[in-house]
């Protein structure tokens, strides 16, 4: 099996990605910094088409920002929604069978 993890090296990505590979999984990776050395491809941003995209059972996205003064609403409109929202259409054009969204904006409480 073939999944992509959006976040790769965020907290919950990194976690999932670990287990995904010990299980036997092929896993590609979209990080904005460091280096996960199980990961079979890696992609600076979410800005993947459908080509990339071939091939993968799965996508995991993860990747977002919250809480982020230094960005303005509407640069976090551009990551969270429209980012989002180009990353499921390119996945269905690819054929991945499964989108899995995971928010973790509210793990700290209020």
């Amino acid at each position: 099996m073939r999944a992509l993890v959006t976040g790769a090296n965020g907290f919950i990505g990194e976690h999932l990605v670990n287990h995904l590979t010990s299980h036997g999984w092929e896993v590609g990776g979209v990080q904005r910094r460091g280096t996960i050395t199980r990961l079979s491809a890696v992609y600076p941003s979410l800005d993947l088409t459908p080509e990339q995209l071939q091939g993968y059972d799965v996508i995991y996205h993860l990747a977002g920002a919250a809480h982020d003064r230094a960005r303005s609403r509407r640069a976090l409109q551009r990551l969270n929604v429209e980012a989002t929202r180009n990353l499921l259409v390119a996945a269905q054009q690819a054929g991945v069978q499964k989108f899995v969204y995971t928010s973790s904006i509210k793990v700290l409480g209020e």
